[in-house]
């Protein structure tokens, strides 16, 4: 079978991008250096304690430091800010508090509402 010059150019330029893509292409792993999980609160209030917890368990799992940088200036603005400043490599998280009132919302299902009433509080959700 004849090849024509325009295919052959064209088999040639992809034969010689293959060793190109297989070294992007390589997975690097994660993490490779410390992470650091901006909380919206002050430190001791219950996002910050229920942020740990998390945190230990990440800590754990991934085998890495992981530092946790409180901060509740402007409702947690501020630190929504720092986030997005971060560099986009995943080394700079902030926990959304709805996601870690989860917890709150699975402990009212199992006791019934007991847990709200006999601690005078209204949890949301």
């Amino acid at each position: 079978m004849k090849r024509s010059g325009r295919q052959f150019l064209f088999l040639a330029a992809n034969a010689a991008a293959l060793p190109t893509a297989a070294r992007i292409a390589t997975a690097q792993s994660y993490p490779t250096r410390p992470i650091t999980i901006v909380v919206g609160a002050a430190a001791g209030g219950p996002t910050d304690t229920i942020g740990r917890i998390i945190t230990e368990r990440m800590r754990v799992s991934l085998g890495q430091t992981i530092f946790i940088e409180n901060n509740g200036a402007a409702a947690g603005s501020i630190a929504h800010g720092r986030v997005a400043r971060a560099a986009p490599d995943g080394y700079t998280l902030k926990p959304r508090p709805e996601a870690l009132g989860a917890p709150c919302r699975r402990l009212r299902s199992k006791s019934g509402g007991r847990l709200s009433k006999e601690a005078g509080i209204k949890l949301e959700g």
